[in-house]
């Protein structure tokens, strides 16, 4: 029993360990994509044969095609609003979230439960040992 006890506590601090830094590595690297982005502005936009075409905050037309899943969402083509960063002109968003920030988002949150649970994980077998 001692063994098996001692087995999981070590597995539960490497867990601890990898789980919390890589979700804080994780999430410092978001925190550096937003601030190197700049704020989201939200911009007037029209869609017209399947290119969505928007007028940034310095005042220039920007367009870019629309993906098959934009086009199913409902749009109001009378008073339709993007998101994009005045850093970034190339890119705009239907809604305040870039791909590639989700992603770094989602994969901090799922390591730092990792680290979490292992953290309860390790307080248990302290009361059991």
């Amino acid at each position: 029993m001692s063994g098996t006890v001692t087995t999981i506590s070590l597995l539960a601090e490497v867990f601890t360990i990898v789980g919390l830094g890589c979700g804080a590595v994780c999430f410092a690297i978001l925190l550096a994509m937003r601030l190197s982005r700049g704020p989201w502005h939200t911009v007037p936009a029209a869609i017209n044969e399947g290119q969505l075409n928007w007028l940034s905050s310095d005042g220039d037309v920007h367009h870019r095609a629309l993906t098959e899943a934009e086009l199913a969402l409902p749009h109001d083509n009378d008073s339709l609003e993007v998101f994009h960063r005045q850093r970034s002109t190339g890119n705009c968003y239907l809604k305040k979230s870039a791909p590639d920030e989700s992603l770094v988002r989602l994969l901090g949150i799922i390591f730092a439960g990792i680290g979490a649970l292992a953290v309860v994980a390790s307080i248990v077998v302290l009361f059991l040992e």
